[in-house]
């Protein structure tokens, strides 16, 4: 990522409402496959697994504090239940459908450089 391009994504990030920044934090620990860090810890996070003998076994390993309460969902059939990228996805989706307006600029997502910086439209 360029830094201008870095730049622009953080001042994004900042833009987006506070009750909204922990799912994208959650969202781009998905994505990057990251922990969280201690900052995120009170986030909702979902997790495949598969239980044997007693016991769940985790498809992936996960930071979280000791002693935190979970809650295991049983699913009825594996093959129906979204991966957790579709799900994250899923959450973003929702996020911007929720926080999108409209401006009533007809070009605005092919022409943004245009209306924010001033620049020349380009030809699309």
């Amino acid at each position: 990522m360029t830094p201008s391009t870095y730049s622009k994504a953080i001042d994004q990030i900042k833009a987006i409402p506070q009750k909204w920044q922990g799912h994208v934090l959650e969202f781009v620990r998905v994505l990057t496959g990251l922990p969280l860090d201690e900052a995120g810890l009170d986030q909702k996070v979902t997790v495949k697994g598969t239980y044997r003998d007693g016991t769940v076994e985790l498809s992936e390993s996960i930071h979280r504090r000791d002693g935190q309460s979970v809650i295991v969902t049983f699913l009825e059939d594996s093959d129906e239940v979204e991966d957790v990228d579709d799900l994250a996805w899923s959450e973003l989706t929702d996020i911007i459908d929720d926080c999108k307006m409209s401006t009533g600029i007809k070009d605005l997502a092919a022409q943004h450089d245009h209306y924010i910086h001033g620049t020349p439209k380009r030809e699309v």
